[in-house]
């Protein structure tokens, strides 16, 4: 079933959507094509109401796109392409793009061989939104966004990780090392990237919190971090 974006796409890129129902699944564009991938991506969306593709030779502007997925090898284009800035950007490729990818903003990496189930996973938990009741009022994230009280705020891939991961474990300590491995593969003991992304998650979230609430994110020495 193709899909009508007349005056949205350019006309270089071909869009082809397979599955029907995309307002109530999640939309992702992938590029470049690749045939073999486009016919396994193909046959799961026929049997997955969730989720839904296009396909182009350079991703596509178009805000009914909910994710964006693209190969290693053209990980240049989180830097070159100015719209992708504040998306949703799943990399794939062998382990050790892993945490290059991360560096250059991406949401997620699909370590090869990977399968659809585990991309609809990743999706819709990347994409889920999430309410947090506290007694000045609710806090909650919607994809790359805060939202709370006093206003709005939009992250940055690695600040929804770390909050993310934050919210799963509310109320519990989690360690330095483990938000280091999802970021980036590894653990570097004497960086301070970490330290520096809590601090400016917390300046970012304090535009949705009340001003009486300085922050929700707590210090945990040694080297951890809680949510309240």
């Amino acid at each position: 079933m193709k899909a009508d974006l007349s005056g949205v796409i350019p006309e270089k890129n071909v869009y082809t959507s397979f599955s029907s129902g995309v307002s109530q699944g999640i939309l992702v564009n992938l590029a470049p094509r690749e045939e073999e991938l486009e016919l396994r991506l193909n046959l799961f969306a026929r049997e997955n109401r969730g989720i839904a593709f296009c396909f182009s030779d350079e991703p596509l502007i178009d805000t009914r796109i909910d994710l964006y997925l693209i190969p290693l090898s053209c990980l240049f284009w989180l830097r070159s392409v100015p719209f992708l800035t504040g998306k949703t950007v799943f990399v794939y490729g062998p382990a050790y793009g892993l945490p290059g990818s991360f560096l250059a903003g991406c949401s997620d990496y699909l370590k090869e061989p990977w399968d659809e189930r585990e991309l609809l996973t990743r999706a819709q938990q990347i994409r889920t939104a999430v309410s947090l009741d506290y007694p000045w009022g609710d806090l909650r994230l919607r994809n790359n966004e805060c939202l709370g009280p006093g206003g709005s705020a939009i992250l940055s891939p690695a600040e929804e990780t770390i909050l993310r991961t934050l919210v799963r474990n509310r109320q519990k300590r989690v360690e330095k090392e483990l938000l280091s491995h999802l970021l980036w593969g590894v653990h570097r003991e004497k960086s301070r990237a970490i330290d520096m992304h809590i601090a400016k998650l917390r300046k970012k979230m304090k535009a949705a919190l009340p001003p009486e609430v300085r922050t929700v994110i707590l210090t945990c020495r040694p080297g951890g971090y809680m949510l309240r």
